[in-house]
């Protein structure tokens, strides 16, 4: 035998408070009660509405959902950017690549030598280095700090050692593109404990690039105020990351080209070469040819009365027979081109003095009788 309930089905919890403040409220207007009976089921509602309250769940808040995380962007800026000028353990300068850009210079080695770590040694501005040897190559750029020498400072590509050009083992700067350059780090204070002996003097490091991503034209000219040593540079950078940004890819093409600076093109070079008392700035013999009578030779020697008979002009002896005869334009023999001492003067020479025999140098002091009679020979 099953029993059976009498108790109504469970309804929620929030809609017996509502049935019940519902009941409560309509028997209090329709019968209208004392005062004292109304009070109680006031107070009763109350009661019921607190209880139901109390036992409605809730639902949780959590601190972090309610704050607003914000995203915080730290930027930091002047002498707190990490340097390691400061913590390194040898003295390093630190070149970016702003002073390569804000000069109008081709050459990498002339920025660098602006500072007083370094010594000029082989730039653009060498003009006697014209033979070529095992250990000499022309048009080469080096660095030299401290002045001890180009291979006595070791210079690296991003920490690396570069080719060096020749026997004496110095790099030639030219072959480091200046749009491709990050900064250079240069330790001057001696690192051959590290590197060994080639960086006695220091070390100069350039470092690439290495997330350039895009493509960049440069084009620079550049002129002196009056004139020569004109300077033209087109260049191109191009360069992308690869792989995930795990790696990048640079190409960079650079052509420099330097005019010619003359000396004729600076009064005051054209004043110093037509002063007599100043050297001359040809090369040691001069341009004309000229023949001579090796000294001490047996048998290689011209009576010195041949030699009083074609130069009748100078007293006996003064002309010796080892002296260096040149040729003049007409065939025949002159004495005393650049400071030849061996003659007491210059005899029988025929000109120009003005500009040479090929029409250069129009106008200028080509040749310059000196004091002691010689005659130095200038180049423009």
């Amino acid at each position: 035998m099953k029993a059976k309930s009498d108790m109504p089905e469970i309804r929620p919890r929030t809609d017996l408070l509502s049935q019940s403040i519902a009941e409560v409220l309509g028997r209090s207007s329709n019968q209208r009660k004392s005062f004292a009976k109304t009070s109680i089921a006031a107070a009763s509602g109350g009661a019921i509405l607190t209880a139901v309250m109390a036992v409605t769940p809730t639902k949780p808040v959590s601190a972090q959902e309610a704050e607003v995380q914000a995203d915080e962007q730290v930027v930091v800026t002047g002498s707190r950017i990490p340097r390691r000028d400061f913590t390194a353990n040898a003295p390093i300068t630190t070149v970016d690549e702003i002073l390569f850009d804000e000069t109008t210079s081709i050459g990498v080695e002339t920025v660098l030598n602006r500072l007083p770590q370094f010594v000029p040694a082989v730039t653009q501005f060498t003009t006697t280095d014209v033979q070529q040897t095992a250990t000499n190559t022309v048009g080469a750029s080096t660095v030299s700090l401290r002045g001890l020498g180009p291979n006595r400072n070791l210079v690296l590509i991003n920490g690396r050692r570069t080719m060096p050009v020749n026997a004496t083992m110095v790099v030639d700067t030219n072959s480091i593109p200046s749009a491709a350059i990050a900064r250079v780090e240069v330790i001057s204070g001696g690192a051959s404990a590290v590197y060994g002996a080639d960086a006695v003097g220091g070390v100069v490091n350039f470092v690439l690039k290495d997330d350039y991503e895009g493509a960049s034209v440069d084009v620079r000219f550049g002129d002196t105020q009056h004139g020569g040593n004109q300077e033209i540079t087109v260049s191109g950078l191009i360069g992308a990351n690869i792989a995930g940004d795990r790696g990048n890819v640079m190409l960079s093409v650079e052509r420099s080209t330097r005019s010619k600076q003359w000396s004729f093109e600076r009064d005051w070079r054209v004043q110093d070469a037509a002063n007599p008392n100043t050297n001359a700035t040809a090369f040691f013999w001069g341009t004309d040819a000229w023949v001579s009578n090796e000294q001490g030779v047996p048998g290689n020697g011209v009576p010195q009365t041949a030699v009083d008979a074609i130069f009748d002009q100078a007293p006996a002896g003064a002309v010796p027979t080892f002296s260096r005869f040149h040729v003049n334009s007409d065939g025949t023999l002159y004495t005393g081109l650049m400071q030849n001492f061996a003659a007491a003067g210059a005899y029988r020479y025929n000109g120009p003095f003005l500009g040479d025999r090929e029409g250069n140098f129009p106008g200028l002091p080509f040749r310059v009788v000196q004091p002691n009679g010689a005659i130095k020979e200038n180049n423009f």
